[in-house]
């Protein structure tokens, strides 16, 4: 038999053992013991062992540099979409008018038109590109970066319409807008866009982020004799929701300090519940999808009447140019969005009232304009910490650059 036949079954053989699950030890060792057999046998020379000992080790440095890092790379990222982000873009292309661009940040805009084949604004190729239009008789040019993150942080739902007008595609009359839960995380970025301002000295823009605290256990509330749910921001600090008097109330716990939060938002079966405490030195939002709940939220002041709060958070209620379409698993939230001048009703929602009853005779109630109820509570007499400022805690609600979220 030709000796190159037998250098081919020394390399290969070993190399099937190892593809069939065997460690590289095992591989290795029927190597050397099929090259000792042969050559004892005369079946190969010095020559073909050593062009066999060639090929094995250039395909286990191959292997072991090259192939291998690359396969736990990609084997280790997971899916590019989730299956959440194909089947909206899937719903995208199926159900909406063709010339219907797709509003939202650069990150998936080369999925919406390659998948959805819907326009988009902006993608990762055009972040920084700009566009032109004529008001009143003067160009006026703008960021498309700048214009997508203005309408995220904004509060003001007809500056957000107003920016979209310029994006409409030619006659089409329909326009659809994409808040998705990797925007929480990317805050930090859309809120220094919106507030970019090269005229500035430093930084050129705010950083603002929404927090998320993990649920982390029970926590004994002397002052108010109960127990309340704890959710860690550090070693030394946490945010509390309790229930007293059937109000769920937020406090911010410091070492031993405790201190007022304004506003508690809280959803429920029926809508959203809201909990306000005008007097609280803690400013900004606590959201929570429940009580108790897994996870709870920290919005600081400049972004909890945000665009974005309103459409991903409290879906939408209360706005009138945004209409939620679709929700796929809490992730991808689709708005169709009305660019009339003018809108004749206020979006309607079947959501019923939820109420906190209180026992405290000072507690009001008002009609909410982001949940179905507001409550106004008078402080308690019995809250420590009343004296202590936000400006002496080491809690801070500006974002710094530590997040490894690209822009």
């Amino acid at each position: 038999m030709d000796k190159k036949v037998f250098v081919a079954a020394l390399v290969l053989i070993p190399i099937a053992i190892f593809y069939l699950g065997f460690g590289f030890e095992v591989t290795v060792g029927v190597f050397i013991v099929g090259m000792l057999i042969l050559f004892l046998t005369k079946k190969i020379g010095r020559m073909e062992a050593s062009l066999g000992i060639v090929l094995f080790f250039t395909f286990a440095i191959a292997y072991f540099f090259y192939l291998y890092p690359s396969v736990s790379i990609a084997t280790s990222q997971g899916t590019v979409l989730s299956d959440n982000w194909w089947e909206a873009l899937n719903w995208i292309k199926n159900n909406t008018a063709t010339c219907a661009p797709v509003a939202t940040y650069w990150d998936p805009g080369h999925f919406i038109t390659g998948i959805a084949n819907r326009p988009v604004v902006f993608d990762g190729a055009s972040q920084g590109a700009t566009r032109t239009i004529v008001v009143n008789g003067t160009n006026v040019t703008t960021s498309r970066i700048q214009d997508i993150a203005t309408i995220l942080y904004t509060s003001d739902e007809e500056k957000a319409v107003d920016i979209l007008r310029k994006y409409q595609n030619g006659n089409c009359s329909e326009m659809y807008f994409i808040a998705s839960s990797d925007l929480i995380y990317k805050s930090v970025w859309w809120s220094y866009f919106a507030t970019w301002d090269p005229a500035r000295e430093g930084e050129k823009g705010d950083k603002y982020s929404y927090i998320p605290m993990q649920l982390s256990g029970r926590k004994p509330l002397i002052f108010a004799g109960i127990v309340g749910y704890e959710y860690k921001l550090s070693d030394k600090q946490s945010f509390i929701l309790y229930d007293q008097n059937n109000t769920i109330r937020p406090i911010f716990q410091q070492e031993n300090q405790f201190i007022k939060v304004k506003r508690l938002i809280m959803m429920t079966n029926n809508g959203y519940l809201t909990y306000d405490d005008p007097t609280a030195e803690i400013k900004g939002t606590i959201y929570s999808p429940g009580f108790p709940s897994d996870v709870i939220f920290y919005m600081p002041e400049e972004i909890e009447n945000s665009m974005f709060t309103k459409m991903y958070f409290l879906n939408g209620y209360g706005l009138k140019h945004f209409t939620l379409v679709k929700n796929w698993g809490g992730e991808v939230k689709l708005f169709k969005v009305d660019l009339t001048e003018t809108h004749a009703t206020e979006q309607t929602s079947t959501q019923t009232n939820d109420t906190q009853t209180n026992t405290p005779t000072n507690t009001t109630q008002t009609n909410a304009t982001l949940s179905n109820t507001t409550q106004t509570n008078t402080p308690q007499s019995n809250t420590t910490g009343t004296n202590t400022t936000q400006n002496n805690t080491a809690f801070n609600t500006t974002a710094n650059t530590t997040q490894n979220q690209s822009a």
